[in-house]
C-alpha cells in the first residue's frame, strides 16, 4: 500500500507505505555497541542491554488482561514508512510533528532530519498490531520547515498488479 504528497509549494514530497511484516532495516555494525539492539539469556533485550523480563509461562497462558497484553495481538505486523525527499536545491531542515491513522498514533524516530538537496530520508519504520481495516488507509502527516507547519492527510491505497488475461498472452 502506498501514498504521497507534495508539501511546502513541493519542495518536499512525502511516500507513506503500508507493509505486512516487520521489514526491519538491517543493523548498523559499526554503531557503538550501546545503540545497537543485543540479545542475551532467555529474555528480550533492550537497546540498552537490559534484558527485559517476561512473565512466567503461566501467567502468559492465562487469560488474564496482563496474560493477554503480553502475548500481543493476533494479527500480523505491519509496518508503515515515511520517505522524505527534498525536491529543491537547498538543504532542508525539518521536524516530523505527528504521523497519525486507524493503525495509531506514532512516535517517530527520529523527529527532525536535515535532508541535502535531491536527497532521499526516511525515519524509523513504524510498527502496528491493529490490522488493516480499510482501504485506503487514511494517514495524517505534519510537518513542519522553518517555522511553517503544513498538515495532510495521505491516502494510501493497495497497490496491485493489473490481472493478466490467459487469452492476452
Amino acid at each position: 500500500m502506498t501514498g504521497h504528497a507534495d508539501y511546502f509549494a513541493g519542495k518536499l514530497s512525502a511516500t507513506v507505505t503500508v507493509n505486512r511484516g516487520p521489514g526491519k532495516k538491517p543493523e548498523d555494525p559499526n554503531a557503538p555497541p550501546d545503540q545497537r539492539a543485543t540479545r542475551t539469556g532467555g529474555g528480550r533485550s533492550r537497546r540498552d542491554g537490559s534484558a527485559a523480563m517476561e512473565p512466567p509461562t503461566g501467567e502468559r497462558d492465562q487469560g488474564s488482561a496482563r496474560g493477554r497484553t503480553v502475548a500481543g495481538s493476533p494479527l500480523p505486523t505491519l509496518t508503515l514508512r515515511l520517505k522524505l525527499e527534498n525536491r529543491g536545491t537547498q538543504s532542508l531542515a525539518m521536524e516530523i510533528i505527528e504521523v497519525s491513522s486507524e493503525l495509531g498514533n506514532f512516535a517517530v524516530r527520529p523527529a527532525k532530519l536535515e535532508i541535502p538537496a535531491g536527497e532521499t530520508l526516511e525515519p524509523d519504520p513504524m510498527f502496528s498490531k491493529l490490522g488493516i481495516t480499510s482501504d485506503p488507509i487514511l494517514v495524517k502527516v505534519v510537518l513542519r520547515l522553518a517555522g511553517a507547519r503544513e498538515d495532510q492527510t495521505i491516502a494510501v491505497e493497495s497497490v496491485r498488479a493489473p490481472a493478466v488475461s490467459p487469452l492476452s498472452r
